[in-house]
């Protein structure tokens, strides 16, 4: 029962019923079980540490790539990790991480996915 609720509400919220294909049901389902286990993963490391997940992972969002760019031509020069604060280092640690000295470049491009709701109108008509 806990599982379940853990899945229906905070940072998973499980609700397959919204990805309107079998495919994207399976997948979204497939998504969220990963995560349950990531998310008991971190329960367990944090424990002795007195924490939450959330308060954890509030915590490491804090850390960020810092870019050196050469300011005549915007040119990157280096992007760094800052070190960790005592707090972060403890959170690290306690799940055996190091960060990396540098940051490579993000060579991603996220792009979104049509709306939903534009696609459920048009095929309502």
């Amino acid at each position: 029962m806990g599982d379940w609720l853990t899945l229906k509400s905070g940072h998973l919220q499980f609700w397959p019923w919204f990805v309107c294909t079998e495919d994207n049901t399976q997948a979204h389902a497939l998504t969220s079980m990963m995560a349950l286990k990531v998310r008991r993963h971190l329960e367990q490391a944090w424990w002795p540490l007195e924490l939450t997940v959330e308060e954890g992972l509030r915590e490491l969002e804090k850390l960020c790539v810092m870019e050196w760019v050469e300011a005549e031509s915007g040119k990157v020069l280096c992007r760094r990790l800052p070190d960790p604060s005592p707090r972060q280092k403890q959170l690290l640690d306690a799940l055996q991480l190091t960060l990396p000295a540098t940051a490579p470049e993000a060579k991603v491009k996220v792009v979104t996915r049509k709306k939903i709701n534009k696609a459920r109108k048009s095929r309502v008509k």
